[in-house]
């Protein structure tokens, strides 16, 4: 958007200048972290779906999640959008590279993101 505003007054004379406004816009970003199977027993898999949502007016790109464990629990398997990756306890997503916007993905589809409690 451009303006041109201009100013007077009694005692001067009256001064324009232009300037721009650029409205670019914003990538917000929403997880969700729901265990499908209630309640969770001790010693047994939980199933995890995590979904990334953005909800603002561009794209985010180059997301990566990193999660970590408790140390009492394990983590099992993940699939998602991109590859799940584990090193003791702790869990990482490779980067999406873009997620448009008003858009969602999952992390872990029902029944593929497990981990032991």
């Amino acid at each position: 958007m451009t303006f041109a505003p201009t100013a007077s007054s009694a005692s001067a004379p009256p001064v324009q200048r232009d300037c721009a406004t650029r409205i670019a816009g914003v990538a917000a970003i929403l997880l969700e972290v729901v265990d499908v199977e209630d309640p969770i027993e001790v010693g047994r898999e939980v199933n995890c779906v995590i979904k990334v949502t953005n909800q603002g007016s561009i794209t985010g790109t180059n997301l990566r999640l990193v999660c970590t464990l408790p140390a009492s629990q394990e983590f099992v398997s993940g699939t998602g959008a991109t590859a799940v990756k584990a090193k003791a306890n702790t869990v990482t997503v490779v980067a999406l590279p873009a997620l448009a916007a008003k858009s969602r993905c999952r992390v872990a589809r029902d029944g593929e993101g497990r981990r032991r409690r």
